[in-house]
């Protein structure tokens, strides 16, 4: 099969591509998008059936600039959900924004052209002057255009584990893994992020009684949201190295407490500009503020929905959480409903029940184009491709005719700050602007 432009992936990266091309008036019909799963839910929104609630209030989410509160609107006259409502705003269910994605997307007037094809991209290559992109089924699709827009991978176990077992959940955002947990199980956390606060989240649903540990290299747990205030204007110094980065960032953020509304006047102007200074740091630079600060960022960038910060409140008055700050290295079976787990500190612990939320494992495209040197990789972080401002992802080989470009989290470690139904909006705006002038 020939296309003009073939889109790798199915989740919401694409979707919303998908949305900003046929916007500017794109032949759908010469576009096709590869992945298995219904289009536009991904990783982020496809297996919510529960109260897996969006991390941001409804009218902070939106597609386009110039429909900043069609969600909401949208929301208020389709979805009845009298818990979405918080003092800070609504904070809908992800199953939900994953229905306006299909409302959108079924609205095109020529929505039946978008030609998916439910398999996946194992291999890239080039003939011709021509991508050729090798599916899973041993077919093959040329275009002139490839965007990767793979989301998040899928989450594996950050150590081996030997079989599977219904008591351990190594894909935290499956749909059955609550059906299987007692009241009386110690249930094991495996990290602190967002993630780990919709397990917690989870289990309140299901008045679980037992006892919650989280085990988190920094002990740390993400804050929740205290509302949306206008940001402070604040323009980014030029000529930054990782020290001056890091300097500016606190010299304005001061000792403000994260609970404080200035704090997140400041640090939402901050994020406003953070993605231009990221991309002039040197690969270096990127790298050592990674590595040092890299887990603050993620603390202070993702907040819970109110709903969330409640489920967790609950069980810390109750004295049913247990924060261990350690890291988790093996994982053995001890009986079917019992687990040893092994830590970093070679202290262990014991649990029934073990859900993985180490966060998003490596994609294995891109691991096996890095690997066979079909793409460059990326000076500061060599399992992520190199990507330039405009998007492009660097082969080893120049071809003239064929244009490869990235989108969405497969972006940040370059781009920065790519993070969120919004910003990835923004992002799918500019390539759409970008492939416009191929």
């Amino acid at each position: 099969m020939v296309a003009e432009i073939c889109i790798i992936g199915d989740g919401y990266s694409s979707a919303v591509l998908l949305l900003n091309l046929a916007k500017k008036k794109f032949d759908l019909k010469k576009i096709v998008v590869i992945g298995p799963k219904k289009l536009g839910a991904g990783q982020a929104f496809a297996t919510h059936d529960s109260d897996y609630r969006l991390n941001g209030p409804a009218d902070r989410v939106n597609l386009f600039n110039d429909a900043q509160f069609d969600f909401l609107n949208w929301a208020q006259k389709n979805i009845v959900d009298a818990q979405a409502e918080t003092k800070i705003g609504k904070f809908y269910k992800r199953q939900d924004f994953a229905k306006y994605l299909t409302y959108k997307l079924e609205s095109l007037k020529n929505y039946s052209d978008i030609n998916q094809i439910g398999e996946i991209a194992e291999n890239i290559d080039f003939k011709d002057g021509k991508g050729q992109i090798l599916l899973s089924d041993g077919n093959i699709i040329t275009a002139n255009t490839v965007i990767m827009a793979t989301g998040n991978a899928t989450p594996t176990w950050p150590f081996q584990v030997a079989g599977k077992n219904k008591n351990l959940v190594e894909q935290p955002w499956c749909q059955t893994w609550k059906k299987n947990v007692k009241s009386s199980n110690v249930v094991a956390i495996l990290g602190s992020g967002l993630t780990a606060l919709d397990a917690i989240h989870e289990l309140n649903q299901i008045n679980f009684s037992g006892e919650i540990i989280v085990v988190s290299p920094k002990g740390l747990l993400p804050g929740v949201h205290i509302g949306w205030y206008p940001p402070k204007k604040i323009k980014w110094p030029k000529n930054l190295n990782s020290l001056l980065f890091y300097k500016f960032m606190r010299q304005k953020l001061r000792n403000l407490s994260w609970n404080d509304p200035e704090w997140q006047r400041v640090f939402d102007g901050l994020r406003e500009g953070i993605s231009d200074a990221w991309i002039n740091l040197s690969p270096n630079d990127r790298q050592k503020l990674m590595k040092n600060f890299g887990w603050l960022w993620q603390l202070m960038r993702f907040r819970s929905s109110p709903q969330v910060a409640k489920s967790l409140s609950n069980f810390l008055n109750k004295g049913k959480i247990q924060i261990i700050k350690n890291k988790a290295i093996h994982l053995e079976k001890i009986s079917d409903e019992k687990f040893l787990i092994k830590l970093k500190n070679g202290e262990s612990l014991d649990a029934n029940f073990v859900i993985n939320c180490t966060g998003a494992s490596q994609n294995k495209l891109i691991k096996n184009l890095i690997t066979r040197n079909f793409l460059k990789a990326d000076k500061a972080f060599p399992f992520h491709p190199k990507i330039n401002n405009n998007l492009e992802v660097a082969t080893t080989v120049s071809h003239p005719f064929f244009k490869l470009f990235a989108l969405g989290p497969l972006t940040a470690h370059f781009c920065g700050d790519v993070v969120g139904a919004t910003k990835i909006a923004r992002q799918a705006e500019k390539l759409t602007n970008i492939l416009k002038k191929l």
